[in-house]
């Protein structure tokens, strides 16, 4: 009777509910996905109409940096005087994909075409009836959209070419074509819809495809009046085209004259949708029935086991709840039934995984344990090797030798990398990586940075372009070591895997407040980039892309897990977009607390030490140390900079020093380097039985073992600081100037102008600044030419309410005087970008005077530069 009304009362009800549900849920996703498709539908095309506009609005921005910037080609100015075909083609060579254009066209002063770089063979025909090469011949630079013989329908820019007595000599215009499947097919790509471009009625570019053709020189499938466009675009819920169902828009498309004389349409289908709609229906409905059987299956099977006392198993889950050992001993004998055997298994479970956690945890102090003793062993002889060699790199030896030196170094610094990747991935996994939170200066975090990536790029001759917006009189608080491993991580990745082109380094000021700082930061290279299913493997620990990376580009794989890693404790996460074959972009956002720069005293004690300058001290240095190669390096180290080391065998023998010179009351030691692992006494036993008599010595922690609990283990016992092994002679310097006063600096020779890194790339140091005074000599030229009026421009635009406009010209004029160095041009601009962005116009008539008076300021300046220089090529 149990058993029978048990099925009675679950089966049943059960069974009407389901199939109640199944009827209502393919129901409900049907009209759902109709009512979500027809919206998204809809939103695609909403979103597509106005960004449309801008996309075109690129273009035309496009057309007008590539005249503007040919125009001013000296090659191309030459070229043109001469009415040379061949070397206007040679001037304008590689720069229509440089500006993102399809076509230049260059002609004379009557109009008459000298040279066409989308048809190189067509020239000496009359086109001065084009409204752009008219308003260039008149000396003005205008962009329009017309059609032509040649092609059917472009929106282009015409801009006067000017010779060396300031007439026009020609006319260069730069377009892109709208009349190829090309153009329209990018369109598809970017925003997901289907194009068609209509010349009059006649569709003579398309995405759509019939039968395996496209269906160009078809007539459109409207007929509207100018009228119909007052706003701009017209929106049709239902079009036809050849049989199928759009949802469209059409933007008119005005020429010189201001008349629609061409139009381009964007739909989305509709037929997808319906058949979808039925396919989702059909499956819903099998699926629900199916499951309807399957459920009413399983639910006799089950209710017709639940037949024995529920209160027993109620009874074992409480009791294993409490950590009750006997209940399994108890249920074999009283319940010998399924559920009684689920439970015993249920319960065996909960104690295999006890004793997996505890195997688990056990492990973990085991690796902990190894990594911490792997590290000392293997870093103890890596710090003479690599002391011994930058030694040696001292001294005059032949070619040869300093060559195996350098590679040895580097290889050195290549293991000393991967123990500490390693040690980082074990820090973070452990919980155990802590981060500081003090002041530091992004500039200079940046030019840390270019110096330890800008030899391999010099060697692989890739561009690096750093760029940090500045904080305006405030320092970061953060942790800048983990920043610079960081972006080191991520530059060294750029530089690594591209073989040709540039690295970039770039920050942004996101949002700014009183106390804080949110900076957005990107590393953009133009490398072999990756595939979405490569990306989904670069974060794991010891992967990389793909196999056949690691043996090409070498690497342990870490480095961007450990990015990742670092980001997510400081409250990031590190996104990545990458085009097989175009580069790759990684970028994140932080937020620092920030300190004004004017009471930043903690700053100048976090300082890093200038590379050029050797500091020199004078005192006495107890070196605690067994190994005699290390005693060796570490007192030849402190030799050089005009210490005098004493040696220690271990840690008994250096307190007894201590001792004995306290009770004879000579001068003590002025400071200690304490190895942790030596003979008799370890190093912290000494330090220990140093504080105890009260020795006030800096003591600093000399060793391999780098893990974040040693090191607290160290200071517990009453070390001031730690220095790693192996080190180099600059962290030596920066540890003991945080405890000894130097009393002198001595310079580097300056009568070298090659720098060697340990990769082996070598690179002229007279030759990047030469290159670097004609980079500024460029831009300070192009500066002159391009902002005299530049001021008046952006007031034109905040008079006809062009407010965008007025705060893109504003952005561009800070970029630009930030790489003239010109900061308070830069600082003014900024603030009226600011004031001028959202399309509101807060800028102050104060602020716009300062913007004014600052930028003529800097015009005048750079005239009388270039002024001045070319006196100087003049004379020469």
């Amino acid at each position: 009777m149990i058993g029978r009304s048990l099925k009675s009362k679950i089966i049943f009800p059960s069974v009407v509910i389901l199939f109640f549900l199944a009827v209502v849920m393919t129901v409900y996703s049907s009209i759902v996905f109709f009512r979500f498709s027809t919206i998204l539908n809809n939103e695609i095309i909403t979103v597509t109409s106005y960004n449309l506009g801008s996309y075109l609005e690129k273009y035309e921005h496009n057309t007008k940096m590539a005249a503007f910037s040919a125009a001013y080609l000296p090659d191309l100015i030459s070229a043109v005087s001469e009415r040379s075909t061949e070397k206007i083609f040679k001037a304008l060579d590689g720069i229509v994909e440089y500006f993102d254009v399809s076509y230049f066209t260059v002609t004379d002063t009557e109009g008459y075409v000298l040279a066409r770089t989308h048809m190189p063979s067509l020239y000496g025909d009359l086109i001065a009836s084009m409204q752009n090469i008219e308003d260039a011949l008149d000396g003005k630079i205008s962009t329009y959209y017309e059609s032509g013989a040649i092609i059917a329908l472009s929106v282009h820019t015409g801009a006067p070419v000017y010779g060396s007595n300031g007439e026009i000599i020609g006319v260069i215009s730069a377009g892109v074509r709208l009349d190829e499947n090309e153009s329209v097919d990018r369109l598809k790509q970017h925003f997901n819809a289907d194009f068609s471009v209509f010349l009059g009625n006649t569709r003579i570019a398309t995405t759509i495809v019939r039968n395996g053709e496209r269906i160009t020189s078809t007539q459109s499938e409207f007929n509207l009046s100018p009228d119909a466009f007052e706003e701009g675009f017209v929106y049709i819920n239902y079009l036809d085209v050849m049989g199928e169902s759009y949802n469209a828009f059409l933007h008119p498309i005005v020429n010189s004259k201001n008349e629609i004389f061409a139009m381009m349409v964007v739909g989305v289908s509709n037929s997808q949708l319906f058949k979808e709609r039925n396919r989702l229906i059909i499956n819903n409905t099998i699926i629900c029935l199916v499951g309807l059987i399957v459920s009413f299956l399983i639910l006799f099977q089950i209710v017709s086991r639940l037949t024995k006392p529920i209160n027993r198993l109620a009874a074992l889950v409480a009791g294993a709840a409490q950590g009750s050992l006997n209940i399994k001993d108890e249920k074999t004998e009283k319940m010998p039934d399924e559920i009684s055997s689920l439970s015993s298994d249920v319960f065996s479970l909960v104690e295999q995984l006890r004793d997996s956690a505890n195997k688990a945890q056990m492990a973990s102090v085991t690796k902990s344990v190894f990594l911490a003793n792997m590290s000392h062993e293997i870093r103890t002889p890596m710090n003479s090797i690599m002391g011994f060699s930058e030694l040696a790199l001292d001294d005059d030896i032949p070619q040869r030798t300093r060559d195996y030196l350098v590679k040895i170094l580097e290889n050195t610094e290549g293991l000393l990398q991967i123990i500490n990747d390693i040690l980082d991935i074990s820090k973070v996994e452990s919980g155990k990586m802590d981060l500081e939170k003090i002041p530091f200066n992004i500039h200079e975090l940046f030019t840390g940075c270019r110096t330890l990536v800008m030899p391999k790029a010099v060697e692989k001759g890739i561009m690096l372009h750093f760029f940090a917006e500045p904080s305006i009189g405030k320092m970061l608080l953060g942790d800048p070591t983990r920043m610079r491993q960081i972006l080191v991580n991520l530059l060294s990745n750029a530089v690594k895997f591209t073989n040709t082109g540039t690295v970039n380094l770039y920050a942004e000021i996101k949002n700014m407040s009183e106390n804080t700082v949110t900076m957005h930061f990107e590393v953009k290279d133009s490398g072999i980039g990756m595939t979405s299913e490569q990306i989904e493997k670069i974060f794991d620990p010891f992967t990389q892309a793909e196999t056949g990376t690691t043996r090409q580009y070498g690497g342990t794989g870490l480095g961007l897990s450990i990015t990742r890693n670092i980001l997510e404790l400081m409250g990031s996460s590190l996104f990545v977009e990458s085009t097989p074959g175009l580069g790759s972009k990684f970028s994140f956002t932080l937020t620092f607390d920030t300190l004004d720069a004017t009471d930043d005293d903690l700053y100048h004690k976090k300082v890093l030490l200038n590379e050029l300058e050797k500091p020199v001290f004078k005192g006495d240095v107890l070196l605690c140390e067994d190994n005699p190669m290390n005693q060796q390096v570490i007192c030849e180290h402190l030799t050089r900079i005009g210490l005098k080391p004493t040696v220690a065998w271990n840690g008994r023998i250096g307190f007894d020093m201590i001792r004995r010179r306290i009770l004879s009351e000579k001068k003590q030691f002025d400071l200690i380097f304490m190895d942790i692992h030596m003979p008799v006494m370890d190093g912290i036993q000494a330090a220990k039985q140093i504080r105890e008599i009260d020795a006030n010595i800096p003591i600093i922690a000399m060793t391999a073992n780098v893990m974040a609990d040693e090191r607290n283990n160290y200071m517990n016992s009453g070390m001031l600081d730690c220095i790693c092994k192996p080190f180099t002679s600059q962290e030596l310097w920066h540890c003991l100037l945080k405890y000894l006063k130097p009393v002198n600096y001595e310079n580097k020779p300056e009568e070298k102008t090659e720098t060697e890194s340990y990769s082996g790339a070598v690179f002229k140091t007279d030759d990047l600044l030469e290159a670097d005074a004609e980079y500024q000599k460029t831009l300070q030229a192009y500066f002159v030419k391009s902002y005299r009026n530049k001021f008046n421009e952006i007031m034109t635009f905040l008079d006809a309410g062009d407010i965008s406009s007025a705060h893109r010209l504003a952005h561009t004029l800070k970029g630009n005087a930030a790489q003239l160095g010109k900061k308070n041009l830069q600082n003014a601009a900024l603030n009226v970008e600011r004031n001028l962005r959202n399309g509101e116009n807060h800028a102050t008539k104060e602020q716009l005077a300062i913007l004014e008076n600052e930028l003529n300021l800097v015009l005048d300046e750079l005239e009388l530069a270039n002024s001045e220089n070319k006196s100087k090529e003049e004379q020469k």
